[in-house]
């Protein structure tokens, strides 16, 4: 299962071969239903940049 913000991006994610679930993150009205009977959450909703643009922070 995989959460999906917008159609374009569940129908991606359905031909991937993953069940999209339509939700927000910033919704618990949505985000808890749709996470009802998941036994674990990877959360991979976040941007992490690569090291040599990390070390520029605040310089």
């Amino acid at each position: 299962m995989a959460l999906a913000r917008t159609h374009q991006k569940a129908t991606l994610v359905e031909r991937l071969g993953a069940r999209a679930v339509r939700a927000s993150l910033f919704d618990a009205g949505t985000l808890a239903p749709a996470m009802a009977g998941c036994e674990a959450v990877v959360n991979v909703a976040t941007s992490i940049p690569p090291p040599s643009r990390a070390a520029l922070r605040g310089a």
